[in-house]
């Protein structure tokens, strides 16, 4: 085989053997056994996922980071499952208390592609937009929260065009969210990583207060 050729396989092999793709999985009986649902994309609305359904399950299985939500289109009251990157993670579990109308993962279907995802209200609700490239200018509305993935770092503009104010997020793990932004923090446009340009404010993750987000 050429010598070209087989750098080249290498290098796809190892590229992908190292996506993490994020799964949800739900059974009708205890340690995964029974009938099964499995999702891999996001679901905007549940309603047409009988019998099985999201409440009915005794076991789970997942990997990644997700999000349930009590409305149809990720609307409502958010819950939480995760996160988990590395492995898979199964217990058993009944949300029977619990009306689950839509569930997406937080962030691209692979995990480990670094990316911010912005969201059009506080605690990951509403419209969701990823950016996995390298920029962003001219949102669709002003983000409320947002979560980032892959220990990526990004400038956080707070006008059109990568202009005004710029601070720089400093991640620290394979994921963030900061689930309430402060109303007098703007995102405007958004550019990957913060070296080599103007920053104005530092923020970093491990002292990040969820509470109370002054940035």
């Amino acid at each position: 085989m050429n010598k070209t050729v087989s750098v080249l396989l290498w290098v796809l092999t190892l590229t992908v053997s190292y996506a993490f793709i994020q799964e949800f999985s739900i059974y009708t009986e205890p340690l995964y056994q029974g009938d099964g649902l499995t999702l891999k994309t996001n679901h905007p609305d549940l309603s047409n996922f009988a019998p099985l359904t999201f409440g009915s399950e005794k076991s789970m299985c997942l990997r990644g980071f997700w999000g349930t939500y009590d409305g149809i289109n990720y609307t409502g009251t958010r819950n939480t499952r995760g996160p988990t990157w590395n492995t898979r993670l199964c217990f058993n579990s009944r949300w029977e208390s619990r009306t689950i109308k839509s569930i997406r993962h937080l962030g691209p279907s692979d995990s480990t592609v670094p990316s911010i995802s912005l969201y059009e209200a506080a605690n990951m609700v509403g419209r969701e937009l990823i950016v996995d490239g390298p920029a962003i200018t001219n949102l669709l509305f002003r983000p409320a929260s947002f979560f980032t993935t892959a220990h990526s770092n990004w400038t956080l503009f707070s006008g059109d065009n990568f202009s005004g104010n710029a601070s720089c997020f400093i991640s620290t793990a394979e994921y963030h969210e900061l689930p309430t932004l402060n109303s007098s923090f703007v995102i405007g446009s958004v550019l990957r990583g913060c070296i080599g340009r103007r920053i104005d404010t530092y923020i970093y993750a491990e002292d990040f207060n969820k509470d109370n987000i002054q940035y």
